[in-house]
């Protein structure tokens, strides 16, 4: 009778004992589950944490090998800038010195609008990201090299989120690029929102971009 009592005994330790083992592998499981879904979250969060604006013509330098070739522009004042071919540098220069520019209307300096290709900003915030300091530079650069231009920003939002948010912000980052570049040549910046957006607010991210942008285009008055 005591040596059953003993084995039973010993059966219910050796039970309770792997009841236990398998108890603290189901905890262990779980805690490496959360800690494996706050990692994801943190990639997740910060793949679209940043918005670039959509490159000049709406062609993407990542997927254009000739926009990706850095370039040395020459100013009409002697000063050079490192920039990229057929980014919004090398199309506004170019444009200011061509026969279009000296013979356009103000009328028609409405339709000729030039996109920033390196801008961008903290995601749902008027805040520049630092990747943004060169372009800035640059058009700083360029407004030197033309002081008698006059130049108008405007800034575009995608059709996602809240209407009167979306212009709110856009406003904001019209007026945050014109502070930015500080040139008294820019006589006014607005922000558009999603008044002209094409793409529907339930497409993917990169489908929308096209419509996330901030532009200048030049003025005659």
């Amino acid at each position: 009778m005591s040596s059953n009592h003993n084995s039973e005994e010993k059966g219910s330790k050796m039970g309770f004992y792997v009841f236990i083992s398998l108890l603290l592998g189901i905890v262990l499981i779980w805690l490496l589950w959360l800690q494996f879904r706050h990692n994801f979250q943190g990639v997740k969060n910060t793949k679209t944490n940043t918005e670039v604006v959509v490159p000049s013509n709406n062609t993407s330098p990542e997927n254009n090998d000739a926009s990706n070739k850095a370039i040395e522009l020459k100013l009409n004042n002697g000063a050079t800038l490192n920039a990229f071919s057929n980014g919004i540098e090398d199309q506004v220069v170019k444009f200011l010195n061509s026969d279009e520019y000296k013979n356009a209307t103000n009328e028609q300096l409405k339709e000729k609008w030039f996109n920033f290709d390196k801008i961008g900003f903290v995601f749902g915030t008027k805040n520049l990201t630092p990747e943004s300091a060169n372009q800035i530079k640059n058009l700083q650069e360029i407004f030197k090299a033309y002081p008698d231009v006059k130049v108008k920003i405007g800034a575009y939002s995608d059709k996602k989120g809240n209407d009167e948010t979306n212009l709110k912000i856009s406003q904001e980052r019209a007026e945050v690029v014109k502070s930015a570049i500080g040139a008294a040549q820019i006589t006014s910046a607005e922000g558009y929102g999603e008044k002209f957006a094409t793409v529907d607010e339930n497409a993917s991210d990169e489908e929308r971009a096209i419509d996330r942008k901030i532009s200048i285009r030049f003025v005659k008055e």
